[in-house]
């Protein structure tokens, strides 16, 4: 009688949702990319997971990523949000980040650095109502007054100039 032989490869389309919940977190946003244009399923369990997060750090982003990340309004469950861009290049179009902001309205801490702080995105942040921490890059004379007015919300803001902070209210 013949040997039989199994065949057993396991790939990540084929692992528990249990393990991809470990294993998706390690990922950055360029790898979270290529995976899900992988198959059907895995994009799926990306949203899944996007859909979940309370944090996303999104550190000197490339445009292409963010697009992915802030597609059909599915990441919105956020409490932590970092979106630094490069300094040297231009990242999204910055009603797309007030649109994102303005999906996460749970936010307790948003690091905006190296993206201009238009005033319809200051609006959006200023009626974030679980904010406790802000950090910002470009801000106008103009919107001083208005980021010190989340002092008396109890949030501490922290403005930063070349990489470093400069003016901090507590």
């Amino acid at each position: 009688m013949a040997a039989m032989t199994m065949n057993h490869t396991a790939t990540l389309a084929t692992l528990p949702p249990e393990l991809l919940t470990l294993i998706l977190p390690q990922l950055d946003q360029i790898s979270l990319i290529r995976l899900a244009g992988t198959c059907a399923s895995m994009r799926s369990n990306i949203y899944d997971f996007l859909q979940n997060s309370k944090t996303l750090d999104m550190k000197n982003i490339q445009k292409a990523a963010f697009m992915f990340l802030t597609r059909n309004g599915s990441v919105t469950s956020l409490t932590r949000l970092s979106l630094w861009a490069h300094p040297d290049r231009s990242m999204v179009n910055l009603n797309r980040v007030r649109k994102f902001v303005r999906q996460n309205r749970n936010l307790e801490a948003l690091s905006l650095v190296n993206i201009q702080l238009i005033d319809p995105l200051l609006d959006v942040i200023m009626k974030l109502p679980q904010l406790k921490f802000l950090e910002v890059s470009h801000v106008k004379k103009s919107q001083i007054l208005e980021v010190k007015k989340l002092k008396k919300k109890g949030c501490r803001v922290s403005v930063r100039v070349d990489s470093a902070v400069v003016l901090i209210y507590v």
